[in-house]
Order: structure tokens, then C-alpha cells, then sequence
């Protein structure tokens, strides 16, 4: 994401990797039976992918829910993340159901069209607008015609002065992480670009689910 705070060798990066469970989960609380449950829609034997998993806490959560025939891959940039993941992917007997490894949502590490559901929990808010084609092209080229693409995020846009500070300053993403350069609306629209259609779209205390149906091309 070309986000000098959050690299994924800085020392920041250990720091945020040993915070994150603790200031996420109040979100992720939230946004779990969601993202399960619509998750439950896709064809057994689906594979999902989720993109900036963290830690794993909603890869883990799925994979403990689901049934047993879906697949599941994690990708983070973070090496720390990776660590704590992959143990609590053990701990929990998950390893062969899913698999983690090391990439972003401009650089996704697998074949085109291979997946069923992509899941982008709390990643949106860091992803600087002017690349944002880059990004959802990457995630079109992953996901299946007929597959599913849930993002989840505190979403509230910010306007003027403190927005255009926010945009270049990558310190305040952290810092200020909680507010989002998107709206649900917009979001909606930008990706009828990549023929994703929005089919649900979930209002919870100062955040959004929103899913979506990747349509065949034309």
C-alpha cells in the first residue's frame, strides 16, 4: 500500500502486530456473523480469500464455521502478522484448511479467477484514492464470475481541509485511522468499473459491510 508506517519491517510494525488483537476487536465482533453468514450463500467447496487478514481473526472465525469443504487463504504484508496468524492457525487445527502467506491488494500472489469469496476487512481506510483502480483490479483478476467480494470497514468520510491532510500524511492514517476516505455510496459506484454489483449492505455503529456479486464481463 506503499505505507511507510505501516512496512512491514519497520519497527512500528511489530508494535502494531502486538496491538492489533486488542484494538480490533471491538470491530471484528461486529463484523464476523456478517461476513460469515454471507459467506454461508457460496457453493460448497468454495475457496475465500481474505486480503490484509492480520492476525487471522476473521479467517479463523470463518474457517471455524463454515463447513469443512471450504478453503480458506490469508494474505498480509506484514511478517509479524504472518507469525501470530500461522500460530493461531495451528492452535486451532485449521493448516489444512487454510493457507497464509505473504502479499497485498496491489500484489496478490495466486491465479486469476480462483476464488469464490475475497474479504477485505479493515483495509479500505488505508488505501490511498488516487490507486484505488490499481487495487480493485487486482481483486477482480482473483475472484470468479458469480463470486462474492464483502468489504468491511469504519466507514466515515471526511471533507475538506482535514480530508486533503489526512490523504498525505501517513501518520494520521494510523493515528486517525478510524475515519475512511469513502462513503458506502462511492465505494458502490467505483466498482461498478470492475462489474461488481452490490447486493447487501449492512449500517453498523460508525461502520459498513458492504457485499457484493463479481457479474460476468461484457
Amino acid at each position: 500500500m506503499h505505507n511507510v508506517i505501516l512496512s512491514p519491517k519497520s519497527a512500528f510494525g511489530k508494535v502494531y502486530a502486538d496491538l492489533y488483537d486488542f484494538c480490533s476487536w471491538p470491530v471484528f465482533s461486529l463484523f464476523s456473523p456478517i461476513i460469515i453468514n454471507e459467506l454461508g450463500k457460496l457453493p460448497s467447496n468454495s475457496k475465500v480469500l481474505e486480503i490484509g487478514m492480520g492476525t487471522g481473526t476473521i479467517l479463523i472465525k470463518s474457517a471455524q464455521n463454515l463447513p469443512s469443504s471450504f478453503t480458506f487463504a490469508g494474505i498480509d504484508p506484514s511478517e509479524h502478522m504472518l507469525t501470530k496468524a500461522k500460530y493461531r492457525v495451528d492452535a486451532h487445527s485449521l493448516s489444512p484448511r487454510v493457507t497464509l502467506t505473504t502479499g497485498t491488494i496491489e500484489d496478490i500472489p495466486f491465479e486469476s479467477a480462483i476464488f469464490d469469496g475475497v474479504v477485505i476487512c479493515s483495509l479500505f481506510r488505508y488505501l490511498y484514492p488516487e490507486r484505488l483502480d490499481d487495487y480493485m483490479e487486482e481483486v477482480s483478476r482473483v475472484i470468479k464470475s458469480g463470486g462474492t467480494l464483502i468489504i468491511a470497514d469504519l466507514i466515515l468520510p471526511l471533507t475538506g481541509a482535514f480530508k486533503k491532510g489526512l490523504s498525505k500524511n501517513s501518520i494520521n492514517y494510523v493515528i486517525l485511522g478510524i475515519w475512511s476516505m469513502y462513503s458506502p455510496e462511492s465505494i458502490s459506484q467505483h466498482l461498478v468499473n470492475f462489474n461488481f454489483f452490490r447486493t447487501n449492505k449492512y449500517s453498523l455503529p460508525a461502520s459498513t459491510v458492504l457485499v457484493f456479486e463479481k457479474l460476468p464481463a461484457v
